[in-house]
């Protein structure tokens, strides 16, 4: 069976602008703040020449007219020529002025309403570091050259345009051998193993650059590095399937139906770097740096579509600037996630929502929102909720779309900054109806009920949060998850081993996720009543712990302390005694005289 989407797939960006206002080199921003001015003076000459009748009012209006060397190339190469280059994924261009003869109108219409280009967030909700969408002044100018005949003007007058940044790389990873993306399928999703020495030491990531082999058919790019059993799995994958790499959707690894909050308990992909059309090299600020932990394998998401209908082999390369020296602090991406969706059939708004918050001493810095659902997904919105009560918009996407997906970066001086108490929520709205289903094999499917699922006809629920954390010492591989806890046991309450996990600061936070997923397994007979009374919290804490650097006891006392309290009256005793160390001994933790 072949998924094929109903619309040209274009962008999927999750690590940092695309040609961002605040990211573009100086030149360009002169050619941005140069263009804004014509337009200004555009329309105040337009009214001016309406109220004058005389002789020079014809001469007036044909030198308000902007040139395409002056002021209009300028534009369309920054919003524009990314896509609809030369060799670019877009199915027509517009870098010439020609090509505007059969062109301008549709694509003057795509820019008065805000498909092109895209930017799908509401711009009055959340702070941004960069804003995709195009300035009324610059649709403006456009206007008024496609009106006023579309005249050349004289090259002379053309503005600096601005070199591309380019990195200077320490290590160059290409793919191994070229992949051809089937001729027949509009839209593929290939996942390709690359070739970064990781054995000996961690990798500590400063810059980053994608160079797509095919940029008629690379529509976008994601890194990732993979851990622990994620590799097993996408090896396993990798091995099945002929010809280089393997499938892949929503992220580096095969589809997997179901699946449950333990799933957590073995980490989830670090994200690393990511491409689309126009994005510049992400260069991290002097005391940043992303981890690519010792032992991890690369992997290389990589979405082609055959829009045009032809095929050619690909060879996508990554180039990476690496040092061994670790930074101040460093970026993770973790997402925030509703994992138990129901979307009935023929729901046109089946909305899930749920907030998760920060409990503990230190703070939260997030500098940047991803949202990601699937294809029925018909809008997503966080917002901040503070302790006193107080809301912030963070950021909201009214009209989904699975191909025009976006990282949503704060100002760099501007984080998100969470303190104990804080909290995000995400809302994530589905229509399921038969007019919004995806066609499989040319065909429109029926509704059917949609649960959490890895699969192009399953949902999720996901707010990717790019975070910066102090650095601090990964655990080796191969670590038991509770690694540390053992400080904590030398002080803390031996008959209330469950406040001595959830408290401990020593632990990472998979510990917590381990623990429960034992207790379930040896105490949840007996105390099947009070686990599952507590399900909804012990989940919410968990995630929060695992995503926010949480102290989950703090979460599960300040949420649902009678039902905590409840639970731990009926497992502690049980551990205390040990009856439970042989179920938690992958853990690495023991609790029975010893």
């Amino acid at each position: 069976m072949s998924f094929k989407p109903t619309v040209l797939a274009m962008v999927l960006l999750l690590t940092a602008p695309a040609c961002g206002e605040d990211e573009r080199p100086a030149a360009a921003q002169d050619s941005h703040a140069a263009a804004a001015d014509v337009a200004a003076g555009d329309a105040a000459a337009g009214d001016a020449g309406n109220g004058d009748a005389g002789n020079g009012a014809t001469t007036d209006a044909a030198a308000a007219v902007p040139t395409w060397h002056a002021t209009v190339n300028p534009i369309v190469m920054n919003r524009c020529g990314g896509c609809h280059g030369s060799g670019g994924i877009a199915p027509f261009r517009l870098d010439r002025p020609d090509d505007w003869k059969m062109m301008g109108a549709p694509a003057l219409t795509a820019m008065e309403a805000g498909r092109m280009p895209p930017w799908p967030a509401d711009p009055t909700c959340g702070k941004f570091g960069h804003r995709g969408d195009m300035p009324a002044a610059e649709i403006a100018t456009v206007a008024a050259w496609l009106t006023g005949g579309r005249p050349e003007g004289d090259l002379k007058d053309a503005p600096q345009v601005a070199t591309p940044m380019v990195i200077t790389p320490t290590h160059k990873l290409p793919m191994k051998e070229s992949y051809t993306p089937p001729k027949g399928d509009l839209d593929t999703y290939r996942c390709f193993f690359l070739d970064l020495d990781t054995s000996q030491k961690d990798w500590f990531l400063k810059a980053s650059q994608v160079v797509p082999g095919s940029r008629k058919l690379v529509h976008h790019v994601l890194i990732y590095g993979l851990e622990g059993e994620h590799i097993q799995a996408a090896e396993a994958a990798e091995k099945k399937e002929a010809g280089p790499g393997y499938s892949c959707f929503g992220g580096p690894l095969p589809s997997t139906a179901g699946g449950s909050l333990l799933e957590f308990a073995t980490g989830f992909p670090n994200q690393i770097a990511a491409w689309v059309p126009g994005l510049q090299p992400r260069v991290l600020p002097d005391a940043y740096a992303i981890r690519i932990k010792k032992g991890s394998r690369v992997v290389m998401q990589v979405h082609y579509n055959v829009a045009a209908g032809e095929t050619e082999a690909d060879t996508t390369r990554l180039d990476l600037v690496l040092t061994e020296k670790p930074p101040e602090r460093m970026i993770v991406t973790r997402p925030l996630v509703i994992r138990d969706l129901n979307i009935p059939a023929g729901a046109a708004a089946a909305a899930h929502e749920a907030t998760y918050r920060y409990y503990g001493k230190g703070e939260v810095r997030i500098h940047s929102l991803t949202p990601h659902m699937h294809l029925l997904g018909s809008s997503f919105q966080s917002e901040i909720k503070r302790h006193d009560g107080a809301t912030q918009c963070a950021v909201r996407v009214p009209n989904w779309d699975f191909s025009w997906q976006q990282a949503y970066a704060r100002p760099q001086d501007d984080p998100i900054v969470l303190k104990h108490g804080d909290g995000l929520s995400l809302r994530c709205t589905y229509d399921n109806t038969q007019a919004n289903q995806p066609r499989v094999n040319g065909k429109q499917i029926t509704p059917k009920k949609v649960a959490w699922g890895d699969g192009s006809l399953d949902e999720m629920c996901l707010l990717y949060l790019d975070m910066s954390v102090p650095y601090a010492p990964g655990l080796p591989a191969g670590a038991a998850a509770c690694t540390g806890v053992d400080t904590c046991q030398k002080t803390c309450d031996a008959s209330s081993p469950l406040d001595c996990v959830y408290g401990c600061t020593e632990t990472e936070a998979v510990c917590g996720t381990c623990v429960i997923g034992k207790v379930v397994s040896c105490a949840g007979l007996a105390c099947a009543g009070p686990l599952l009374a507590a399900q909804t919290c012990l989940t919410n804490c968990l995630i929060s712990s695992l995503m926010l650097d949480t102290n989950a006891s703090l979460c599960l006392d300040a949420t649902c302390a009678d039902k905590w309290s409840n639970v731990k009256a009926c497992v502690n005793p049980k551990l205390a005694k040990g009856e439970c160390d042989k179920q938690l001994k992958p853990c690495g933790v023991a609790f029975g005289t010893k």
